[in-house]
């Protein structure tokens, strides 16, 4: 299925932190298409070698990459991780970007990229959305 039937997209409620204040980020998933299809809602965010559904790249203004400051280990994501979802529905999810990348003060840019290269035997494979998308790029400051 190509990319156009699914809409990826972050937001922060503010562009502005202080270190070590929580920086939430929900992350939406929105299926465009005209018809019924099956997204994976779990939104892992790992490394993008390894296992995930959502990356991030959050690179400050000398073009420094924050690091990933978990250790996931993960599996695929199974028949429970999606969710069937009509055409103009959405998914959510929000997580803390300051406890998950060291974040040091500064400027950044923040964009992330949701991916499912998975189709659970016990769903419809012809529903389900396979790709990669990336979201849109926001600019934070942390001080």
């Amino acid at each position: 299925m190509p990319d156009t039937d699914v809409k990826f997209s972050i937001s922060v409620d503010k562009n502005e932190y202080r270190s070590g204040e929580d920086i939430r980020c929900k992350m939406t998933l929105t299926n465009t298409s005209g018809k019924s299809l099956h997204l994976n809602k779990r939104f892992l965010v790992n490394l993008s070698g390894q296992q995930h559904d959502v990356y991030f790249e959050i690179v400050d203004a000398s073009g420094r990459k924050a690091p990933f400051g978990l250790l996931v280990n993960a599996g695929k994501p199974e028949k429970d991780d999606f969710e069937q979802l009509e055409s103009q529905a959405s998914v959510e999810k929000s997580i803390n970007l300051a406890s998950d990348f060291k974040i040091d003060p500064g400027s950044y840019t923040v964009k992330a990229t949701y991916e499912n290269k998975t189709s659970p035997l016990e769903l419809d494979a012809s529903r389900v959305w396979k790709g990669k998308i990336e979201s849109n790029v926001l600019n934070i400051t942390v001080s």
